[in-house]
């Protein structure tokens, strides 16, 4: 008696086989980059780019405070990388993050080994929320108290050297290359 074959089991298993191995593979890339620790990261060019500059303003709009050099995360992308696996920040730099709107907002500083105060300003670009001295690879929450359309992160002791308060402003314009 002649057994009867089932055409394409074989061909079923593998394809399936290869599926997984290819899932695993991607999976197993994807867990390397997001468990580097701080030795790890120093493998890989984390450099800042300029996209533009942002002054910090008084509430009655006459008094600069000071300025820094910013670079944008603009797209879902950028704001999800952050500052992420990098190892320093110049003193004149921080990471200005856009969202479509206001709503309430909430960081963490998971694979961040930089230290941050994070400036949480609404949509007519007033200081709401400022949270300082954030450590290192925390993985709680860190929130507005109000809705925020831009989230500033700068160096944990920036705001204190500066005086920035919240009800303070701030403006920022993009470089052209940008």
């Amino acid at each position: 008696m002649n057994k009867k074959k089932t055409p394409g089991k074989k061909n079923i298993v593998g394809k399936w086989f290869i599926f997984i191995v290819a899932l695993l593979s991607v999976a197993g890339y994807t867990m390397h980059n997001y468990l580097m620790t701080p030795e790890q990261s120093e493998d890989y060019n984390y450099a800042f780019t300029k996209h533009g500059e942002l002054v910090f303003i008084t509430p009655a709009g006459s008094d600069t405070l000071t300025s820094i050099d910013i670079e944008i995360a603009g797209n879902e992308a950028s704001r999800e990388m952050g500052l992420m696996y990098r190892q320093s920040m110049p003193d004149n730099m921080g990471m200005l993050f856009i969202f479509d709107r206001d709503e309430m907002r909430s960081f963490w500083m998971k694979h961040t080994f930089i230290p941050l105060d994070l400036l949480f300003i609404n949509a007519d670009f007033e200081i709401v929320t400022i949270r300082e001295n954030n450590k290192p690879l925390i993985e709680w929450s860190i929130q507005s108290d109000a809705p925020a359309r831009y989230v500033l992160e700068v160096n944990a002791g920036f705001c204190v050297e500066h005086g920035i308060q919240k009800g303070h402003w701030i403006r920022f314009n993009r470089t052209l290359n940008q």
